[in-house]
């Protein structure tokens, strides 16, 4: 009878963090993906107001640069300016 209740115990507590480990990843997720997506519609309205000034080279919106922005958030985005400012200074 105690093997038997150990074993339960046992099983919920591993029950309890296999739960904990995938909704822990299903956050990460969400976040990521959110920050993707806000970061895109971010880029593609910075990007627009910069073509208005007159300015022709952007960072173009692509996986790597979703990628990016998904990972690292806000300053994913200003990686991608200051990558596009560099090489465009660097000529």
């Amino acid at each position: 009878m105690k093997s038997m209740t150990f074993a339960i115990i046992i099983g919920v507590c591993l029950l309890v963090l296999v739960l904990a480990i995938v909704f822990k990843k299903i956050e990460w997720l969400v976040n990521f993906v959110f920050r993707a997506l806000l970061g895109v519609v971010l880029l593609y309205c910075i990007n627009s107001v910069l073509v208005n000034f007159g300015v022709t080279k952007v960072p173009g919106i692509n996986g790597v640069n979703v990628t990016s922005i998904g990972l690292f958030g806000m300053p994913g985005i200003f990686l991608l300016y200051a990558v596009m400012i560099y090489y465009s200074v660097r000529k």
